[in-house]
């Protein structure tokens, strides 16, 4: 029976982190995501490098605490983001590219009933543009320490082929492409 529950807690511990990383109604603390996005549109550097901390909303705090019956409580993540600059750029001014985001490490701390634990992945997103647009996304997530991987992998899987999480990466893409465009033409 321990070792059911073991199993059941590491599997759920496993998706609540994934799932607050990609998530869309998950909140970005402010600074972090404000110093992130400040890199992207303002920074002029080799690289845009910034942690991106996320962590559940009050709401997302209760739905999974209801969901798991308890067990878990929350989560929260940093990403540790490093991509240069140049990769964005192309990617922002070509109609048809697929961008490759090399593996960005990412620490989770998973809280349940019982404990808090330690989780580390990757995130290495790959969005494909045609025509202008941005067509197929995936957050690639993989390499989860911290948890058994007959336990992540499944997880993980369907975290980077599920719709639920494509649709937001590509709304998110193609409004900052439109927000970029119009940007340039405002300033010719």
């Amino acid at each position: 029976m321990a070792t059911i529950m073991h199993d059941r807690q590491s599997r759920l511990a496993a998706l609540a982190a994934m799932l607050c990383l990609v998530l869309p109604g998950v909140a970005a603390a402010d600074n972090g995501a404000l110093d992130c996005l400040e890199q992207l549109v303002n920074g002029d550097g080799p690289s845009i490098t910034c942690e991106l901390p996320t962590r559940m909303t009050s709401a997302e705090r209760k739905e999974v605490e209801r969901l798991t019956r308890g067990l878990l409580k929350d989560a929260s993540c940093v990403i540790a983001i490093s991509v240069e600059r140049r990769l964005v750029e192309q990617a922002l001014a070509a109609t048809d590219l697929v961008l490759e985001v090399p593996p960005q490490s990412t620490h989770c701390e998973v809280v349940t009933a019982k404990k808090t634990l330690p989780i580390e992945l990757t995130f290495a997103p790959r969005v494909v543009f045609e025509a202008g647009e941005a067509v197929e996304a995936s957050p690639r997530m993989d390499n989860v320490t911290g948890v058994p991987k007959a336990l992540w992998w499944p997880v993980a899987y369907w975290l980077n082929s599920a719709n639920m999480i494509e649709e937001p990466m590509l709304k998110i893409v193609n409004a900052y492409r439109r927000h970029r465009a119009g940007r340039q033409a405002a300033a010719r």
